[in-house]
């Protein structure tokens, strides 16, 4: 080989091997300034993580804040409950917004219609950016239904590179993971976390002031309920002995008194490690027989299927209640009339003796979920899974420090309400919606161990509850009915017959109820369920059960 022939060789090969070193090295010691943080990936320094790792948005910081440098604007649906404000006014979002540069337009149904409202921005492909707040309207089924046909975006992958406050909770609970799962293997939505005594079901409250006045005692059995009812009428024309909101708020309880633990929203409940459908069994014609008793004399609110949770509340004010159904007696009744109110102990009946009181699933499905609308899915979980850490926890239950709360000096919490203020609804006015019955997504732990520290002096109304579960529910816990998650075959089928099965139960148990049909015709009743196929709805019920237990 020449000389001048070596020499283009050897220049070649110095510029490969140039280009060769700028590739591997990632721009050298002179791109140090741009390097993701030690921590992004699992071992602080491995450069094969890094390369596997999805390449951020450039408007995005993974982990300072704010989330993005340059303001972006998405759009959010939440379920508003009557307690709250307008969202736009809450101190919680408008924090938010200062500290991620993430500004929100809001779309808040009603609670009521939230569901409705819901399922028509799917069917119209007129989607917000995120869904918030929508615990039991965005269910496992329909979230996988969402997810597989494009609508929901898969989450499991930006909680692995985006969220560790999610990521770290669904590594340490297993179960968690796998109750968030859907049958496709992708994760479409992030839970509420539940803690401490808002986990017991259902919590009956009853007037004890007029139970006093009347020389009664607390009932046990739905017959001494039955009595106090008709002595509380007695007393006064004026007084409601009994309300209920369709039914919803109490049937499930009052359905522990003849044994069963139900889920409230598809109405099943295991008895003897089988899947039945309650609303066919004899015992819910015994719950029918019952209510409609209550119905004929009065006693169960004559607007039950009418009223809205607002009209319910405003009796509750009114000081006409005796005997309902809430997480909390102050959310129905208002802060000044809840001390007129004692919990009632689980209810018995002819059909079942043992008291039943029902721990939930600690895990709310569904409250949050990102929709294929949305560009920015990497700042809206990051946003997200700030309220699943400590700080973000403590900002979206109390509001800002010095302004809503403040630090004890034994480490707890007090609250800053203006005197004379309801609490619950000074907080839905002004601070935060998660109050009332909507349940947003956060890790709840970090609360209730914080509400803890110097309740009985800093928050008595809640130390007041968690005494009373402990005393009249704790003794007779069982597990609620697990969240079980259904194959895309069995979804089909389980779509088309549920909707219409439990459409015309609610139509039915209404009907019952107030006597619009007589209860001579429940023979009929059970041939129109069977006619619309409840044992096959029931079968694949089994099957997903059958799945879950050997998880």
């Amino acid at each position: 080989m020449n000389g001048k022939l070596r020499f283009k060789l050897m220049g070649i090969l110095a510029v490969i091997c140039l280009l060769l070193a700028a590739c591997t090295s990632g721009g050298g010691s002179g791109n140090e300034g741009s390097k993701a943080p030690a921590s992004s990936s699992p071992t602080g320094s491995s450069a094969q993580a890094d390369q596997s790792e999805p390449p951020s948005p450039s408007n995005f910081n993974k982990e300072a804040f704010p989330i993005v440098p340059e303001k972006i604007t998405l759009k959010i649906m939440g379920a508003k409950a009557p307690i709250q404000g307008p969202w736009d006014q809450l101190a919680f979002f408008k924090e938010m917004e200062k500290l991620t540069n993430v500004a929100l337009e809001f779309d808040t149904p009603p609670m009521d219609s939230f569901n409705e409202r819901m399922n028509l921005s799917f069917a119209t492909n007129s989607l917000p950016d995120f869904i918030f707040g929508s615990f039991n309207q965005l269910t496992a089924a329909k979230a996988y239904e969402y997810g597989s046909q494009g609508f929901l975006v898969p989450l499991e992958d930006l909680i692995e590179s985006y969220a560790p406050n999610v990521k770290k909770l669904l590594d340490d609970n297993p179960d968690y993971r796998k109750s968030l799962t859907s049958p496709d293997g992708h994760i479409y939505t992030l839970p509420r976390i539940e803690a401490g005594f808002g986990l017991y079901w259902p919590k009956f409250w009853i007037n004890q002031e007029w139970l006093d006045e009347l020389n009664l005692q607390t009932p046990k059995t739905l017959d001494e309920l039955a009595g106090v009812l008709k002595a509380f009428h007695a007393k006064d024309g004026n007084i409601i002995p009994m309300t209920s909101q369709k039914l919803d708020d109490i049937r499930a309880g009052l359905m522990n008194a003849f044994g069963y633990v139900m889920d409230g929203q598809t109405f099943f409940a295991i008895k003897n490690d089988k899947v039945v459908f309650v609303p066919a069994q004899e015992e819910y014609k015994a719950y029918l027989e019952f209510l409609h008793g209550l119905y004929d004399q009065k006693l169960l609110d004559a607007e039950t299927f009418t009223q809205t949770r607002q009209q319910m509340q405003a009796k509750g004010a009114d000081k006409r209640l005796g005997f309902f159904f809430d997480g909390a007696d102050f959310l129905t009744v208002g802060n000044e009339n809840s001390q007129a109110y004692t919990m009632v102990p689980p209810l018995t009946s002819t059909f079942n003796a043992d008291p039943i009181a029902v721990k939930n699933n600690p895990l709310g499905y569904g409250t949050f979920a990102i929709t294929k609308e949305n560009d920015h899915p990497e700042a809206t979980i990051r946003w997200v899974d700030y309220l699943f850490g400590k700080e973000g926890a403590i900002l979206h239950t109390f509001g800002l420090e010095g302004e809503h709360w403040e630090s004890t000096p034994d480490g707890g919490i007090r609250r800053i309400i203006p005197e004379g203020s309801n609490q619950a609804e000074f907080t839905g006015q002004n601070i935060t919606p998660d109050v009332g019955a909507t349940r947003t997504p956060k890790d709840h732990t970090f609360i209730d161990e914080i509400a803890q520290i110097g309740e009985e002096q800093n928050n008595p109304q809640n130390y007041g509850i968690r005494k009373e579960v402990n005393e009249k529910l704790m003794p007779y816990v069982r597990d609620g009915f697990p969240i079980l998650h259904f194959t895309e075959e069995e979804q089909k089928e389980r779509a088309v017959l549920q909707t219409d099965i439990t459409t015309y139960m609610r139509e039915m148990e209404a009907k019952f109820v107030i006597g619009a049909e007589s209860l001579d015709k429940w023979d009929g009743y059970l041939k129109t369920l069977s006619n619309m196929q409840v044992e096959q709805l029931s079968a694949l019920y089994q099957q997903a059960y059958d799945r879950w237990k050997q998880q």
